[in-house]
C-alpha cells in the first residue's frame, strides 16, 4: 500500500496572497527590462544629437544606427510589458502599450527620411562601386527589414496590451 502525504489545507485568502513562483520571477525581471529600455533608448536616442537634418549623409547614417540600437529598449519594454501583465497591473500595461506604439510612429517617421535620402545613397553606391558599393546596399536592405519588421511587431505587441487592460478593467 502506496504512503500518501499529508494533505495541508490551506484558506483561500492564505492562498491569494502568496504569489506564485512565476508571478515572482516576473516581477524580479523589472529591473533589467526598465535597465534595458533606459540604457538601450539612451544609446538609441544619443546617435540624433547633434542634428545635421538636410544632409543625406547624417540622415540616412543616423536612420541606421538608430534602427541598429533598438533590439535592447525594445526586448526591456517587452519584458516589461509581460511583467505588467503578470502582475495585473493593467495601468503599467496600458503605459508600456503606449510607449511601444509611439516608438512604432518614430520609426515610420523614420522611414519616411530615410525613404527621402535613399535616391542620394542609391547613387552614391554606384559611384563607389566594389565592395563598398555591396556593403551599403545590405545596409540598405537591413534598415528595410527593420523598418518594416519593427513597426509592425511593436504595434502588435501594443494592441495585445491594450486588449489586455480592457478586459482586467
Amino acid at each position: 500500500m502506496p504512503v500518501s502525504e499529508p494533505k495541508v489545507l490551506l484558506s483561500e485568502e492564505r492562498v491569494r496572497q502568496q504569489p506564485s513562483f512565476a508571478h515572482t520571477a516576473w516581477r524580479v525581471l523589472i529591473v533589467p527590462a526598465v535597465l534595458f529600455t533606459v540604457v538601450g533608448g539612451v544609446d538609441s536616442a544619443l546617435t540624433w544629437y547633434p542634428t545635421d537634418f538636410g544632409r543625406a549623409e547624417w540622415e540616412f547614417g543616423t536612420v541606421t544606427a538608430s534602427l541598429n540600437g533598438l533590439p535592447l529598449p525594445v526586448l526591456g519594454l517587452v519584458l516589461l510589458m509581460a511583467a505588467m501583465m503578470s502582475k495585473d497591473s493593467a495601468r503599467g500595461a496600458r503605459a508600456v502599450a503606449v510607449v511601444l506604439a509611439i516608438l512604432g510612429f518614430l520609426i515610420v517617421a523614420m522611414g519616411l527620411l530615410y525613404l527621402l535620402t535613399l535616391p542620394q545613397a542609391l547613387q552614391a553606391a554606384e559611384t563607389a562601386g566594389g565592395l563598398s558599393s555591396l556593403g551599403l546596399k545590405k545596409a540598405m536592405v537591413k534598415t528595410a527589414v527593420q523598418l518594416i519588421a519593427y513597426p509592425a511587431g511593436l504595434f502588435a505587441t501594443a494592441w495585445i496590451g491594450w486588449r489586455y487592460t480592457r478586459r482586467s478593467a
